[in-house]
């Protein structure tokens, strides 16, 4: 039995007292101030009624505190389910930090490709070789790139179906436009994907 159990069955048990009390000093107050009889019955069950009552006023103040300390009892324990979930997110933080520094290096490489395929698409119009513009080609990449990032929610606008596009694609439509073209200048037969060059 708890200790606020044990008190909580004092403080019925003295209310039942008390209940008791109260009947009997009834029955001696009647005769004692009607009769005479039993002054003195009396005062020792107003005496006992006094003592109940004080002890009963413990007994409460008691049961207050118990039920204060088991509270207090109760917020520490959440207090402490909640520490341990918070320190369950820790390695959250480690791998968010590990898989923020990958997204990083990945954004530089992807910089750093878009930028040699911007100088490379220059270098083919600079030899005269018809090749798509840099404004077409960032417009289709953004497209391509809303495709990638639409599974975890990271497009910038949605893309229907129909226009969706891998980057590499992309870039491969891109790549074979300039052959074709070369292969048109050149009076050559342009060659297949599948074609390898020795």
């Amino acid at each position: 039995m708890t200790a606020l159990a044990d008190l909580e069955r004092k403080r019925r048990e003295a209310a039942q007292r008390k209940d008791a009390i109260a009947d009997e000093r009834g029955r001696s107050a009647f005769g004692a101030l009607t009769a005479g009889k039993g002054a003195a019955q009396l005062a020792e069950l107003r005496e006992r009624a006094l003592r109940i009552d004080l002890e009963i006023g413990d007994l409460d103040s008691a049961i207050t505190s118990a039920k204060a300390q088991l509270a207090a009892a109760r917020r520490e324990d959440a207090l402490e389910e909640k520490r341990e979930q918070a320190r369950a997110a820790l390695p959250c933080a480690a791998k968010l930090r590990q898989n923020g520094r990958r997204v990083g290096d990945a954004i530089a490489q992807l910089g750093a490709a878009l930028a040699a395929i911007k100088a490379d698409m220059a270098e083919a119009g600079r030899l005269g070789v018809r090749a798509p513009s840099f404004d077409l080609f960032r417009s289709n990449l953004r497209r391509a790139l809303d495709t990638s990032l639409s599974p975890v929610g990271l497009q910038h606008d949605l893309v229907a179906p129909g226009q969706r596009v891998e980057v590499a694609t992309l870039i491969e439509n891109y790549a074979s436009a300039i052959e074709r073209e070369v292969s048109a200048i050149c009076g050559e037969r342009p060659r297949s994907p599948e074609t390898k060059v020795a």
